[in-house]
């Protein structure tokens, strides 16, 4: 993703911005800019009378954690986190989301822009099997495409650049989640949407071409502490 101007982003986030407050000592904090349109551009499999509408959004995420975790899901502890003296940490992860829409041909990316609404997310889906559309689920059933093709095409990998633009590691390597496939799509919605997490809800589904890279392998992959999760937009880190 190209580098922008801190002020200008700020200002773009400002203008469509949500707080999120889980029940967690770990505070988050998600800001979007308004959904633009990239290009308009035809498809490998383009639909007649529609071109492609490529669409971006940039999300900013917050992440606050507690300067010393004291507590856990089996013992508490007598004094609060405020009486000790640890600082709490912030980082932050920034994403670019991109998402696919089918527009009529005819129209510009003036008219496309001007018809999204100003509070459209693109909202991420993630699991441990493909993740299928009606669209998709009528496809498959009429011959034209298989449940493995889409998984390959969703599984999720390591970026070929690192957050510093240098090759990354890990390239086109999958990115495990307790040692399970990880699935993800973005998709558009005309309203704000929160993301969706079925990871740990489903079964794993390997393809044929998964199981043959990753064999019996079953190796526990853990995001680091200070990222909470994998990056799954730009998964340097999550």
């Amino acid at each position: 993703m190209e580098k922008q101007d801190e002020k200008t982003v700020s200002q773009m986030l400002n203008e469509n911005e949500e707080t999120a407050m889980e029940q967690s000592p770990i505070q988050r904090k998600l800001q979007r800019t308004a959904v633009k349109v990239r290009e308009l551009r035809p498809g490998e499999y383009q639909k007649k009378g529609t071109i492609t509408a490529v669409l971006e959004q940039l999300v900013v995420t917050t992440s606050i954690y507690p300067g010393i975790r004291t507590t856990s899901n089996l013992q508490q502890n007598m004094f609060g986190e405020e009486e000790f003296s640890a600082e709490p940490q912030e980082y932050v992860s920034k994403t670019m989301r991109v998402a696919f829409v089918n527009v009529p041909e005819d129209k510009t990316a003036e008219q496309v822009q001007k018809a999204i609404p100003k509070n459209a997310h693109i909202y991420r889906i993630l699991d441990n099997r493909p993740i299928l559309s009606d669209n998709q689920k009528n496809a498959i059933d009429r011959g034209l495409t298989t449940l493995d093709v889409i998984g390959d095409g969703q599984a999720l990998r390591y970026p070929d650049l690192d957050e510093n633009g240098k090759p990354h590691p890990h390239a086109g390597e999958l990115i495990l989640f307790n040692g399970k496939v990880q699935y993800k799509v973005n998709m558009f919605w005309m309203s704000p949407k929160e993301d969706i997490d079925y990871r740990g809800k489903h079964d794993e589904y390997r393809t044929p071409k998964i199981k043959a890279e990753l064999g019996e392998e079953t190796i526990n992959v853990k995001a680091e502490e200070k990222s909470v999760e994998i990056d799954v937009d730009n998964p340097q880190f999550i």
